[in-house]
């Protein structure tokens, strides 16, 4: 548990460089959700203002494209517009857990229906993702060293 600390903590400090009162972000899977919370924990210690842990899903991905119309495929709702919106407002520091405990679970989903839900979640969270790429707020990507990533990274 240690390493994990010291690892979150590097994440804070170097990977967005953590400020006294800055809000953080933190997307994750159900699979990496305690590391997740093991950095909100600690960004708090380092004095973070806020800490959100967003949970994306996979499987409940795969069962809207599953089970969803064409025509409700590009619906994408308005408080996730105005969260992304708040994130980049505030100037929130971003972190997301890499998904490879979930990565496989779409490989046998309809890809025109997985291409046209991540293009509508793209298009609802323009604002954000232009955001990070112009480097304008404090974002990161890491990965959380586990078995199932070892065993996908080794």
């Amino acid at each position: 548990m240690d390493k994990l600390k010291e690892y979150a903590d590097v994440i804070l400090t170097s990977g967005v460089n953590l400020k006294k009162g800055q809000k953080l972000n933190i997307a994750c899977s159900f699979g990496n959700y305690e590391f997740a919370r093991l950095i909100g924990q600690r960004a708090y210690k380092w004095g973070a203002g806020f800490v959100n842990i967003e949970v994306r899903d996979n499987y409940l991905l795969k069962a809207r494209a599953e089970n969803q119309s064409e025509d409700l495929l590009d619906y994408f709702p308005l408080f996730s517009q105005v969260h992304s919106s708040q994130l980049v407002s505030e100037e929130w520091a971003f972190i997301s857990i890499d998904n490879t405990d979930e990565s496989h679970v779409l490989k046998d989903a309809d890809p025109d229906k997985v291409q046209a839900l991540t293009k509508t979640s793209r298009k609802g969270r323009d604002i954000l993702l232009s955001t990070l790429m112009r480097d304008k707020i404090p974002w990161n990507i890491v990965a959380y060293p586990n078995d199932k990533w070892a065993s996908n990274v080794l």
